[in-house]
């Protein structure tokens, strides 16, 4: 089953000192440093338990005075349920939910699974990695990082340091999703698994893995035009007028009919 790996939200109308100071109370034997200053903040904390960073908070827009919570990986189940609890107002401007594979094939499997849905559903797909040889690990990016919705599938076993673990086949799939403004009120009580939902291709990617349907949740996906998409806007915008010209002329059927026949297609008509 999946599980969050991020969640960062907006913590509205409350003061960054007490949320900090709660933070502190909930996670204990922890201390608080300076942070990296992130998304335009002025000011910006971590709670640490060693070297391991729980939570991050920033504050200090200029466009608004609520503080800004950042929970990721093993963090970020503890950090919804807290959110949810202490703050149920919270605005999410970040959710992402991972589903994890160890067997033998896992990667072949599902970047084959992937790749189908992307190509039906005209997404765009980048490889990274060790294609070649599969030796030093790979990433499937699919769909657009300025998107709404984007995914990361990538052999997380074979990632630098991970070979401790002695899980070479391990294969995560992530769904990032970075809501629009409408939408990140709703996204403040959203599951794990309701996080597939968030875009059709991705819906979809979750009823293949698990035999199971989820509910559409519409978080403003915007649609990423294809290459085909722009090639027949140019087509368009270059030939449309000679387009109606001919098709005046000749009547729209008999155009067709020589177009198809000019590209060596066999007429239907």
């Amino acid at each position: 089953m999946p599980s969050f790996d991020w969640y960062q939200a907006t913590l509205t109308d409350q003061q960054p000192e007490e949320v900090l100071a709660v933070l502190k109370e909930f996670f204990p034997r922890t201390d608080i440093k300076r942070g990296r200053l992130l998304y335009g903040y002025k000011e910006a904390f971590d709670l640490v338990r060693g070297d391991h960073r729980i939570v991050s908070l920033m504050w200090g827009l200029h466009s608004s005075p609520d503080p800004h919570i950042q929970f990721t990986g093993s963090d970020a189940k503890e950090g919804a349920s807290l959110c949810r609890k202490l703050w149920p107002n919270h605005r999410v401007s970040r959710v992402d939910s991972a589903m994890d594979w160890y067997s033998t094939g896992a990667w072949d499997e599902l970047s084959s699974l992937a790749l189908e849905i992307a190509q039906k559903h005209n997404i765009k797909v980048q490889h990274v990695g060790d294609f070649l040889r599969g030796e030093n690990g790979r990433t499937l990016y699919i769909g657009s990082k300025s998107s709404p919705v984007f995914v990361c599938l990538y052999e997380k076993g074979k990632q630098p340091g991970m070979e401790l673990l002695g899980e070479p086949h391990w294969v995560r799939l992530e769904v990032r999703v970075r809501p629009k403004s409408s939408a990140k009120a709703q996204c403040a009580t959203i599951t794990p698994p309701e996080v597939f939902g968030c875009a059709l291709w991705t819906k979809e990617l979750y009823q293949r893995l698990t035999g199971s349907s989820i509910a559409r949740h519409q978080v403003g996906t915007q649609y990423e035009p294809t290459d085909d998409d722009r090639a027949f806007a140019a087509l368009v915008k270059q030939y449309g007028p000679l387009v109606v010209r001919l098709c005046g002329a000749m009547g729209a059927e008999a155009f067709a009919k020589k177009l198809l026949d000019g590209v060596g297609w066999d007429c239907p008509f």
